[in-house]
């Protein structure tokens, strides 16, 4: 498990390292002081603790940068204000935790990040006897195509599928992708905002165009997805 910790203040990145520590003595662990050192940072991390509040650029900020450059860690912000919530739900925000951190919210938003990252399910791309894996959790959207769909990822890489979008929104958990037009299926975690019938999606260029008769049951489904998701520690 590779893990980052990006504070301005170093009694927070000692205690955070020190809690890591107790709960999981095979991680690697890496300390930042400021958010423009991680965004820049090659490493790719499973699990990120992030400060919202530093000088330079802000926590929200730098999840911002690091999904445009296609990470998938889980990140947990630290935070002494609540406020930023639906703010820091936009780059996926997996929990918070306020200031001062209690060491019970820790360990617990700490284990279900390590569940979360064990339980990560592949799903088989097949096409003209080429074989793909990829972790439903990388897949940004589908779009339908000529021969079947492109699965397009977290890292801007898309793979043909001979499989057609039906088929995709039966495979996939319906709580967590949405069909928003007869091309298109779109994985919620990763719309970034929806307006005026239009989507856009983390770490991807230009509009994707919801259906008008799916307009209103994806802004219930959307927000529902929202209320269920961004917890507050």
């Amino acid at each position: 498990m590779r893990i980052a910790i990006c504070d301005d203040e170093k009694i927070f990145r000692d205690q955070i390292k020190k809690y890591i520590l107790e709960v999981s003595s095979d991680s690697s662990i890496d300390e930042y002081t400021c958010g423009d050192d991680l965004a820049g940072s090659e490493s790719n991390y499973d699990i990120i603790f992030l400060d919202i509040e530093m000088p330079g650029i802000s926590g929200i900020e730098t999840a911002e940068k690091l999904r445009e450059n296609g990470s998938d860690a889980d990140i947990i912000f630290l935070t002494s204000h609540v406020e930023f919530v639906y703010e820091a739900f936009k780059v996926r925000a997996f929990r918070f935790l306020q200031k001062p951190i209690d060491h019970e919210k820790f360990t617990e938003a700490f284990k279900n990040a390590e569940l979360n990252r064990s339980a990560m399910e592949k799903v088989v791309v097949e096409f003209r006897g080429a074989v793909a894996e990829i972790y439903t959790e990388n897949i940004v959207y589908i779009e339908s195509s000529g021969e079947g769909t492109y699965v397009h990822d977290t890292r801007g890489n898309y793979y043909q599928s001979s499989a057609s979008l039906k088929e995709w929104g039966e495979k996939l958990d319906s709580e967590l992708f949405y069909r928003i037009h007869k091309t298109t299926l779109v994985a919620m975690k990763y719309v970034t905002s929806f307006d005026k019938g239009v989507v856009k999606l983390s770490g991807y260029n230009g509009d994707f165009p919801v259906a008008r008769r799916s307009i209103q049951p994806f802004r219930t489904a959307y927000f529902d997805f929202i209320k269920n998701n961004a917890r507050m520690m």
